[in-house]
């Protein structure tokens, strides 16, 4: 069976699939977390605007209201230590 390793056991492919798609999907940078006071990991989701601004077009403005959805949600880096927003 294919999978990644966790801290204590075997993940199987479903997880370890589901992991890696989550990993893709964020983008990363080095920032100050004033929670740690340590410069760390950040995280946030990745957007594409070209993506969303088309399905806008193409559904009448429809898609606007899920992407402002996620723009709220979704918002900002955060710590991937802490889960603090920077």
């Amino acid at each position: 069976m294919l999978g990644l390793y966790g801290k204590d056991r075997r993940l199987n492919t479903r997880e370890s699939t589901s992991r890696i798609l989550r990993v893709l999907a964020q983008q990363h940078s080095s920032k100050k977390c004033p929670a740690c006071d340590e410069y760390v990991l950040a995280v946030r989701p990745y957007r594409s605007r070209g993506k969303n601004l088309l399905l806008t077009v193409c559904t009448l403005g429809i898609w606007l209201l899920v992407w402002g959805y996620e723009t709220v949600r979704y918002s900002g880096w955060r710590c991937n230590d802490c889960g603090h927003q920077l």
